[in-house]
């Protein structure tokens, strides 16, 4: 008689899930898609593949913290049965479906939920009142919609590597919460598109994505931008909202934050601690409901110890830390990577199609230490699309500076395949002369004169070259 075990159920459900008539939607406790079949994918205009592994709400922009069922029935505990679910899903369309969501609950702790959904139309012999009111939430009217902002997801971001992947895991729990984070990493690897998917990942996915690069704009210019100005405060000022105030209901990006004076960063310290702001001139306050993320191209502890950021700043900004480590220390990506700006290079430059770089362009970029991280790859990449005249990307068409690297690096990447070993180039050309010798004379009868005019040196270079390599005269 047959046992049913893991692979037995594993089986079944598979095919259950893809035969049912009904929508099946599985999360963890993180909210993260564990399974989405065929049918829910029919009613949402969605494809499996591009829902599991998502957080939902990134699938659902419209739902929040307070309006999402599942995230009521993995608070509770308790099911929910027939009820109304209304939301927009992240390409736009607008969905109404008649919602069953139970707890999966495993040895009295909560690790999931799986909800069963229904089309309305299709159902028949249910009124309103059976099912119970209209649960849901729509676009708030004058925010824009997610997207315009902030246009990258976690699933853009592009990795097989261990590293990235345990922090994404750590990033998409943070993106749940409403505490602050706090970004950090050298140049080019990528903060504000990781900023950017949180917010897209979080239950203020909705409300608008305002992010201020705080070296952009002059000190003196910089704290009207922030809190807003009234008419009459100085001379050519009039009443203005501030970036604050826009970045209400949302989330609110400081990039570079060590590039804002000591004097601004304690007043962002009072809005952070208050909930509250004032325009320049103003003496009414107003309250600032924002999610705070900031970012740095070096360490917060190293930033303090410099004194670029106020130490109390620091500790209400850094609640979560996520450091985003270089393209040196990731090369296991790069692969992924140059194909993934390939496809985006093809996609602008549409009259030719480059389809790879050559073994010896990839074991270049394995081998380079890429000072400017992703960023730098990408536009290697595009220039060297631009001027290849074939399919594949070769080292003339890379700029000038990884040119002119490409000889040092061959030996380079010669000297560290060869750690460990004996084989150092000396040794290898010390061997490389020893066979050229040996053959010659073996060829000359061991006569050392025409052995040394066959290869165009002196007889008594000759006779010291055999000597110092150990080689045996075949007579």
């Amino acid at each position: 008689m047959l046992t049913p075990d893991g692979d037995f159920w594993q089986q079944v459900a598979a095919y259950t899930l893809s035969e049912i008539g009904e929508g099946v939607h599985v999360v963890d406790r993180y909210g993260i898609t564990l399974a989405y079949n065929e049918a829910l994918g029919k009613m949402e205009d969605l494809r499996p593949k591009d829902v599991i592994g998502r957080n939902f709400l990134e699938v659902y922009p419209s739902l929040t913290v307070e309006t999402s069922l599942f995230l009521e029935v993995m608070r509770t505990g308790e099911p929910i049965n027939k009820r109304i679910q209304s939301y927009t899903t992240i390409n736009g369309k607008e969905v109404s479906v008649l919602v069953s969501i139970y707890p999966i609950i495993i040895r009295g702790e909560r690790v999931g939920a799986i909800e069963i959904s229904r089309s309305i139309l299709k159902e028949s012999g249910v009124t309103r009142q059976e099912i119970g009111p209209l649960t849901g939430s729509k676009q708030v009217k004058g925010v824009k919609p997610k997207g315009q902002t902030a246009r990258y997801t976690f699933s853009s971001i592009i990795t097989r590597n261990e590293k990235m992947k345990e922090l994404l895991a750590k990033a998409q729990r943070a993106a749940l919460t409403d505490s602050p984070v706090l970004v950090y990493g050298r140049t080019g690897t990528g903060k504000e598109m990781l900023v950017q998917a949180i917010h897209n990942a979080s239950p203020r996915s909705a409300g608008p994505f305002v992010a201020q690069n705080c070296a952009a704009i002059p000190e003196n210019l910089l704290e009207g931008l922030l809190f807003g100005t009234v008419r009459g405060a100085f001379t050519g000022s009039y009443d203005r909202a501030g970036v604050l105030e826009l970045a209400n209901g949302g989330t609110f990006y400081l990039d570079e934050l060590t590039s804002m004076s000591p004097t601004l960063q304690a007043k962002l310290l009072r809005v952070l601690e208050e909930g509250y702001a004032q325009r320049i001139g103003d003496v009414r306050r107003y309250p600032i409901n924002v999610r705070f993320v900031a970012s740095l191209n070096v360490s917060p502890t190293e930033a303090v110890r410099q004194g670029l950021i106020r130490e109390d700043l620091y500790y209400r900004l850094g609640v979560v830390q996520l450091e985003l480590p270089p393209l040196c220390e990731r090369r296991d990506d790069i692969p992924l990577l140059v194909e993934h700006f390939l496809d985006q290079c093809n996609e602008k430059i549409r009259f030719r199609r480059v389809k790879r770089v050559s073994d010896e362009v990839m074991d270049l970029f394995m081998n380079y230490d890429w000072p400017g991280n992703v960023r730098e790859l990408a536009h290697v990449i595009e220039g060297a699309t631009v001027v290849a005249e074939k399919d594949c990307i070769e080292i003339w068409n890379l700029p000038p500076y990884m040119r002119t690297l490409h000889s040092s690096s061959a030996v380079a990447v010669a000297f560290r395949r060869e750690e460990g070993s004996h084989d150092r180039l000396r040794g290898a050309m010390q061997q490389y002369e020893r066979q050229l010798i040996s053959r010659v004379l073996n060829e000359s009868g061991g006569n050392i004169s025409k052995a040394a005019r066959i290869l165009g040196i002196p007889r008594q270079t000759m006779w010291a070259k055999v000597k110092r390599l150990g080689i045996r005269q075949h007579v």
